[in-house]
C-alpha cells in the first residue's frame, strides 16, 4: 500500500467504523455527520491529496446513495462504498506488482 492512498483509505475506513457504531435519527443527520467527519479528516491532514480527493468524492455522492426513507440501508451503502476503497487499492497494488515483476 502506498503512503498517500493509505492515508485516504485509513481515514475513510475510520469513518466506516464510526458509522457502523452510531445510530442516526434521520437521513439529514447522517448526511451531515458524514460530511462533517470528511471535512475533519481533510483538515487533520491537509496536504494528503488522496484524502481530500476521497472526501470530495464521498461528500458529493452521500446525498445520492440512498432513499431518505431507508436510513439503515443508506448507512450500509455508505459503509460499503468506503470499504470499497480498500479493495480497489489492493487490486491496484497487485497490478503494479505484476507489472513490476514482468519488467
Amino acid at each position: 500500500m502506498q503512503g498517500a492512498p493509505a492515508i485516504a483509505i485509513v481515514g475513510c475506513l475510520s469513518l466506516a467504523v464510526e458509522l457502523n457504531k452510531t445510530e442516526f435519527d434521520s437521513a439529514e443527520i447522517l448526511k451531515t455527520f458524514v460530511k462533517d467527519k470528511l471535512d475533519y479528516l481533510v483538515t487533520a491532514r491537509p496536504t494528503a491529496v488522496n484524502m481530500a480527493e476521497a472526501a470530495g468524492r464521498f461528500k458529493s455522492i452521500v446525498t445520492t446513495v440512498f432513499d431518505d426513507n431507508n436510513l439503515l440501508e443508506g448507512k450500509e451503502n455508505i459503509i460499503v462504498l468506503l470499504e470499497a476503497m480498500l479493495e480497489e487499492d489492493i487490486a491496484t497494488n497487485r497490478k503494479m506488482g505484476e507489472h513490476g515483476a514482468r519488467v
